[in-house]
């Protein structure tokens, strides 16, 4: 028995390695055969689950990832990955509600996140949530246009100043 513990712990650490690998490649197939073997013989990490669920939706099993991405945020709530990752998951699964829901929390935590804040933008734009999606919108380019050393100015259009900053 403790021959076979010792064998399971030093086939995680490579089948992980393996599993992030075959993800880095497009091998959506590979990445969950791994992940799943290295579930199977105890690591049940976050990180497990998260190649599991981004496995199955390349493999166009949006349901499947959801199920995998919430044990996933379950064990690590404030892994803003894992959550990208959900919220996807749940707008290609046509659960746009659940997803902005998602990301939500993550701009909460992270008011900054760009990425989050243009996913949501056009989720609402898909909810007919125009004013709300262009409020986001106009944020992030408030934002790139403040990284860009622009001060914030209302009274100049927008597009000229991205003009002006392009």
């Amino acid at each position: 028995m403790r021959v076979r513990a010792i064998c399971s712990l030093l086939l995680l650490a490579p089948l992980a390695l393996l599993a992030q690998i075959c993800v880095d490649d497009d091998d959506a197939a590979g990445a969950l055969a791994a992940a799943e073997r290295a579930t199977e013989l105890g690591n049940d990490s976050p990180g497990m689950f998260l190649i599991r669920g981004i496995s199955q939706l390349q493999l166009g099993n949006p349901q499947a990832a959801i199920e995998l991405l919430e044990v996933a945020r379950d064990k690590a709530p404030d892994d803003r990955q894992v959550a990208i990752e959900l919220a996807r998951a749940l707008a290609l699964a046509e659960e746009s509600e659940r997803a902005l829901v998602v990301l939500d929390e993550i701009l909460e935590h992270q008011e900054g996140d760009i990425f989050a804040r243009v996913f949501r933008g056009f989720l609402l734009l898909e909810e007919e949530q125009s004013e709300r999606a262009i409020e986001d919108f106009e944020r992030v380019l408030w934002q790139h246009l403040s990284l860009m050393g622009q001060p914030r100015n209302r009274e100049v259009p927008l597009a000229q100043l991205l003009r002006q900053a392009g």
